[in-house]
């Protein structure tokens, strides 16, 4: 694991790593990903268009997501309950599995889920650039009547939705529903993914939140107010 390497590696690897934060990706994927989906789309059959670009897209996101969890664990391991772990005699794998996995699962999740969106962001990039995940196909629509020359436009051969938006674009002022659809699908999945990282990231709040919306219920149902007395003449 990164965080076990020496000193001199791990401050290496981290100023390569931190590079990549100011390094755009879409920039990477679209070099990585058009010579498959979009030069030779006709050589690649259409599972090995949609499997390569999710493999080149995990391969982008490695270097940055290492040095993140190298440093996470780096800091679980200064903590107090660790030291006192090691000074009752609790090993290497004890420490790891009952401290560190504990510790730092809820923030794998949460960085899993933050991936989530950032590659649907990285599939909205890619579908501006007419490189489609599963194969763009390059049809021609009409010939230029002046110069005979073909006019050819780029199609997604998977439907999916960067490729619905990119590909219907210069139709949105005539038909505005064939792009306002795969774009309210796309708001519609990020704005789910906001919520369940914004209920990852405070549980704790949340929880106290409801617990005092529960307890102002039960407070008002057990309420007196004038209306609970009947007087009888």
């Amino acid at each position: 694991m990164l965080y076990l390497l020496p000193g001199p590696f791990r401050i290496t690897l981290t100023g390569l790593a931190d590079s990549l934060h100011y390094a755009p990706l879409t920039v990477f994927t679209y070099i990585l990903i058009a010579p498959v989906v979009v030069v030779f789309s006709w050589s690649y059959d259409t599972s090995t268009k949609i499997i390569y670009p999710m493999i080149i897209l995990m391969l982008v996101s490695v270097p940055v997501l290492s040095i993140y969890i190298m440093n996470e664990l780096n800091a679980i391991t200064k903590k107090e309950f660790i030291a006192s772990s090691r000074i009752m005699g609790g090993g290497f794998f004890h420490i790891y599995r009952k401290h560190v996995v504990p510790f730092i699962n809820p923030k794998l999740w949460l960085l899993f889920v933050q991936q989530v969106g950032q590659v649907l962001i990285i599939f909205a990039h890619l579908g501006l650039l007419k490189v489609f995940i599963g194969g763009t196909d390059i049809r021609v629509i009409e010939y230029d009547q002046k110069t005979g020359e073909p006019i050819k436009a780029a199609f997604s051969m998977s439907n999916e939705w960067a490729g619905l938006i990119a590909q219907n674009f210069q139709y949105a002022t005539s038909y505005p529903w064939m792009v306002l659809a795969p774009v309210s699908a796309f708001a519609l999945t990020i704005l789910s993914i906001n919520c369940i990282v914004y209920e990852l990231k405070n549980p704790i709040i949340l929880k106290k939140q409801r617990k005092k919306r529960q307890a102002e219920k039960v407070r008002e149902s057990h309420s007196v107010t004038p209306e609970s007395f009947q007087f009888k003449g």
